[in-house]
Formats: C-alpha cells, structure tokens, sequence
C-alpha cells in the first residue's frame, strides 16, 4: 500500500500498489471483481515481458483467462475486439503509454464499466494521480504486495463490478 493513501483514494483507487508485484493483493482485487474464469478476461497491458508473462502464468494457473498487450495501442485494439472484465495496466510503455490508453479507454461509453488496475514500478506524483483520476479503479506499485494479494484484489474488483450489473 501507498505511504500516500489518500492521494490515491483521491483518484477512486481503493488500493495503491507498486512492481515488483505483491501477489497476495492481486488476488483480492480477483475475488473483488468476481471475474468467473469460463466466461471473462483479463487484459495485461504491459511492455515488459518478464512481467506480462509472470502475471499471466499466474492468473492462468488461477484459471483466470488472459490476453495480453504490450503497449496501449494493441491494449485498446484487444479491448475492441473483446471486452475484457479487468484491466491491469502498467503506466511507462513505448508507443502509447498507460495514462493515454485510460484516457482513450474512458472515451468508449461501453467501456466505462471496465475496471482498469494500474500495476506500476513510477512513483507517481500529484499530476500523475489527477491525470488518472475517475480512470482506474486501483493503483498498485509492483513489488509491494505478494501474489495472493494481487489475485485476491482482481477477484475482489471483478465481485465489485458483478455487482453493478
């Protein structure tokens, strides 16, 4: 969690998390969300590699279904083709960065109701949350929560937004 909660909750985030990742806070944004492995996705948006593949490998062995991004531009093209039930997005990618693609991401009205989770190593100033303010559900600073607790915040977003349905 952030030294700086408030800032983040000043943006809508219910969690702030930084790379690398804390499994353990993952795992309660899944089970917030209830995303139902057979019949929602989750979209990794994230240029590094290492990353994408670590955060894939354990949602699929969570049977999470997952596509993957390497930077906004092909994030938003998957999102068109199919919506996904979360979103987890890094913010530093080439091409077009994670600020760009919430930005874009929130243009789309049958978008809006996808929960985005910011996955970041970028200390993040004040501009930085305003710029993201009403874009994302979560920010999370990799690093700083173990797997479970990245599984458990996704499962807890995907119950949150089966919940507005």
């Amino acid at each position: 969690m952030a030294d700086e909660p408030d800032l983040g909750y000043s943006l809508g985030a219910t969690d702030y998390m930084t790379k690398p990742i804390n499994w353990d806070q993952l795992s309660s944004i899944l089970s917030k969300h209830q995303i139902e492995s057979d019949s929602q996705t989750i979209l990794i948006v994230e240029d590094d590699e290492t990353t994408r593949t670590m955060l894939r490998k354990s949602l699929e062995t969570n049977e999470y279904k997952v596509r993957e991004a390497v930077n906004g531009r092909e994030g938003l093209e998957k999102v068109g083709r199919s919506k996904p039930g979360l979103i987890l997005l890094d913010l530093m990618m080439p091409e077009m960065d994670g600020f760009e693609f919430a930005e874009k991401l929130r243009q789309h009205k049958d978008w809006l109701d996808i929960p985005v989770v910011v996955i970041t190593a970028k200390d993040l100033t004040k501009d930085d949350h305003e710029r993201l303010k009403g874009n994302v559900e979560a920010i999370m600073q990799k690093g700083s929560y173990s797997k479970q607790e990245l599984l458990s915040e996704v499962g807890d977003r995907i119950k949150e937004l089966e919940s507005r349905s």
